[in-house]
């Protein structure tokens, strides 16, 4: 992984939508709301904060709701879709993104809004698919999680590593940023619904030499999160085997991508670095979803 760049911090020129997916979230989402929403309105006009909702039956729709009667459509939106897992609904988001840049990041802020501007800008920058990472270089974890939590995610990334995203030091914080070209290529491979879907995404753009640049980031564990440390851990597991075969199988017929190593840094001035072309001519599965 690249940790040399320099970050081009013109990238608060380009729009950017942001994905949020929630879950029975009505309490996070109400404490969240104001910061995720000046953060947005922080960036390019046509910018947009995206809530996907996974199915809740919560009053999380109805907080939301409220927020975009108060701040407009335009700026913030929600998408509702059946429950099927955080990878499904980050998935669905990220498919509406209209603008130059896409991200997304968890609604308990878990990686503070001011690192996920770094990831940001280093997508821009590089043309990459970029990851906030707490094993990367500068990287620092203020709220550490309790012990057994921190060995299985430590042992899990290992064996994603050695399997699946050779040196790529952690696949699951839940941050990550490209230009919406790069999910255009990506997300057509996407099988995955669950927790395990980052680590699927980041196998994908590898397969496809995509660069994946990881950046150190300010980190906090939030003591409510979802993931079961062995129910969900077992099922990640699994899936491992199950990405490498489908992004490999998937993959072997599409079409050659450009070298995107080679492109300028900062593509505003002259031809767009991911020509828009028919969907058609663009990265095609070999097995359609």
């Amino acid at each position: 992984m690249d940790q040399g760049r320099i970050i081009d911090l013109r990238s608060d020129q380009l729009t950017l939508c942001l994905v949020v997916p929630v879950f029975n979230e009505e309490d996070r989402v109400a404490e969240s709301l104001d910061q995720l929403y000046e953060f947005i309105s922080a960036r390019a006009p046509g910018s947009r904060l995206l809530f996907v909702d996974d199915g809740s039956s919560d009053r999380t729709v109805e907080v939301v709701t409220s927020a975009i009667e108060r701040w407009g459509s335009d700026v913030v939106a929600i998408l509702c879709c059946p429950h099927a897992g955080k990878g499904a609904a980050v998935r669905s988001g990220l498919r509406e993104a209209g603008t130059d840049l896409a991200a997304f990041c968890d609604i308990d802020l878990s990686t503070p809004l001011d690192q996920l501007n770094r990831i940001i800008a280093e997508a821009a920058a590089g043309n990459c698919l970029a990851i906030g990472s707490r094993a990367a270089p500068g990287a620092r974890i203020a709220q550490h999680e309790e012990r057994r939590r921190e060995i299985a995610g430590k042992a899990f990334n290992r064996l994603v590593r050695a399997w699946l995203c050779p040196g790529v030091a952690d696949t699951q914080c839940g941050a990550k940023a490209a230009p919406t070209e790069v999910w255009r290529c990506v997300l057509p491979f996407s099988r995955e619904d669950g927790f395990a879907w980052d680590v699927e995404v980041i196998a994908t753009a590898l397969r496809l030499a995509i660069p994946v640049r990881e950046v150190g980031i300010e980190w906090n564990h939030d003591e409510r999160t979802r993931v079961r440390v062995w129910q969900d851990g077992v099922s990640m597991v699994l899936a491992v085997p199950r990405i490498g075969l489908n992004v490999w199988r998937a993959t072997r017929k599409a079409l050659p991508l450009m070298d995107m190593t080679n492109h300028p840094s900062d593509s505003r001035g002259g031809a767009n670095p991911y020509p828009k072309r028919p969907d058609s001519m663009i990265c095609q599965p070999d097995e359609p979803r």
